[in-house]
């Protein structure tokens, strides 16, 4: 396979710089958004990565609950990049600029990608009950930040995002049972 053109050749500059915050159209004041978008950004990145970790678990899981685990990791991840999404478009309101390069997203997320490979099903259980677990101890960090700053956008989305974030954990916790990570 030959190279790709660099793709700033193609593309020429942008029209925005990654890192420029525009005034927002609801009235937030930029030391909020300020505080805001690196939660936003962190957010964003992270379910990037659990996204990818679902549909791979998606794609590879075996057993005798395939069925059931196949369409419940689609649904995960179908969920998860909804979440994304919403965030990503919380980011643009607030007037952000949000990532897509993968390299960005990894430095952004406090999430670690999964290992490349296959592993048991038991495993792809607490790697996805591992990440969930965090997602919800960060996302309540920054909804008691976003209620602080009296950004009441903010705190409902993220509250949306953590309520889907503790279903999925705690389904995850059923299908392992006793072997539920706990803490």
């Amino acid at each position: 396979m030959q190279g790709v053109e660099k793709l700033p050749q193609l593309f020429g500059k942008p029209v925005r710089a990654p890192a420029e915050v525009r005034r927002n159209p609801v009235g937030l004041p930029r030391p909020v958004v300020e505080q805001l978008l690196p939660h936003l950004e962190a957010f964003q990145a992270s379910l990037w990565v659990l996204y990818h970790q679902y549909h791979k678990h998606h794609w590879l899981v075996e057993g005798t609950a395939y069925a059931e685990l196949h369409r419940f990791f689609q649904r995960c991840y179908e969920q998860v990049h909804e979440s994304l999404d919403r965030i990503a478009e919380r980011i643009t309101l607030l007037g952000g600029v949000p990532a897509c390069h993968p390299e960005t997203l990894v430095k952004r997320s406090f999430l670690e990608h999964e290992p490349e490979g296959g592993y048991p099903v038991e495993a792809m259980l607490q790697h996805d009950l591992r990440a969930e677990r965090e997602l919800c101890i960060q996302l309540r960090g920054s909804i008691a930040l976003a209620l602080e700053l009296n950004e009441h956008g903010t705190r409902r989305l993220l509250e949306d995002v953590l309520q889907a974030a503790e279903v999925r954990a705690t389904q995850l916790a059923h299908f392992l049972g006793d072997r539920a990570i706990t803490e």
